[in-house]
């Protein structure tokens, strides 16, 4: 959709917000003496997954951080994987270690103990219970889920001062530990109150319709339009889906919709791009 310029003032830019933590990024490797390198482990044939870790690759030689992709067919058993996390946990040249989700079928039930073999001080997607743990308790140490980074992010671009949100109905489709679940957690520490739900709920329209903010990642697409959110609300659409109707989110963006809320990230545009970016600013944390 073509935004009219009357609404440009309520479009959260992820791609304008990436790029400034991209150049502290790059300016912070340009001054280091360190190198920084990431691996990223693919076992899957996820089509998705194939083109975000192709944009990752993209942007991370292009701040000057080195990447090695470890891809697996269809045949990788769980310990075949485990082996080489344990490989790559021993490689003092490596930084950081990247999983790509999802697995095959035949590894998901192993997802947990696959994604907390991972060394934490390695975890820079910040998904081992390690990390979790320490996010969710507000350690610096600690390395957040790069997609709660880019939510919290687009957040802070339009709220200034997370004080603002105590008292304020946050409401989160998505109950995964990857989003929902941390994210839900930091922002109750600011006085919140959070709700996490998913679309197959039934009052999803009731529930919607009370939130000042809206975080929706379902992948479903075309989930939402204007009349499910509440005046004024901000909206946060992570999902990013490609369809032969081009790239779509779940909120279905009119000038309706525009009119209605007060912010909005877009999709493609919005938090993909800054995803991308928080989880290569982690790797230089390490």
């Amino acid at each position: 959709m073509k935004i009219s310029d009357k609404y440009k003032n309520k479009i959260i830019d992820g791609k304008k917000l990436s790029l400034e933590i991209n150049i502290a990024t790059k300016e912070f490797i340009a001054r280091s003496t360190n190198k920084f390198k990431l691996a990223i482990i693919l076992a899957s044939n996820d089509k998705s997954s194939e083109v975000y870790v192709r944009l990752k690759k993209k942007k991370a030689i292009e701040l000057g951080i080195e990447i090695e992709i470890v891809s697996f067919d269809n045949s990788i058993s769980k310990t075949g994987l485990l082996n080489k996390i344990e490989s790559l946990n021993s490689d003092k040249s490596i930084n950081g270690i990247l999983l790509q989700l999802p697995l095959y079928d035949h590894l998901e039930d192993n997802r947990s103990e696959i994604i907390n073999s991972i060394k934490a001080e390695k975890d820079v997607d910040g998904l081992t219970a390690m990390q979790l743990g320490m996010s969710i308790h507000s350690n610096p140490n600690s390395f957040r889920p790069a997609t709660v980074v880019a939510i919290l992010e687009a957040l802070k671009s339009v709220v200034e001062d997370f004080i603002k949100l105590k008292g304020k109905n946050i409401v989160i489709l998505n109950n995964s530990n990857l989003i929902g679940k941390p994210l839900a957690m930091i922002l109750s520490n600011y006085g919140a109150i959070v709700t996490i739900a998913n679309e197959n709920i039934t009052d999803l329209n009731d529930i919607t319709k009370k939130a000042d903010v809206l975080v929706t990642a379902t992948g479903k697409t075309n989930l939402m339009d204007y009349s499910m959110v509440k005046n004024g609300a901000i909206l946060i659409d992570v999902t990013s889906v490609s369809t032969k109707n081009g790239v779509l989110g779940d909120i279905i963006p009119t000038e309706e919709l525009l009119e209605k809320c007060s912010y909005y990230t877009p999709v493609p545009g919005g938090i993909g791009p800054m995803t991308i970016a928080c989880l290569l600013r982690n790797v230089i944390k390490t």
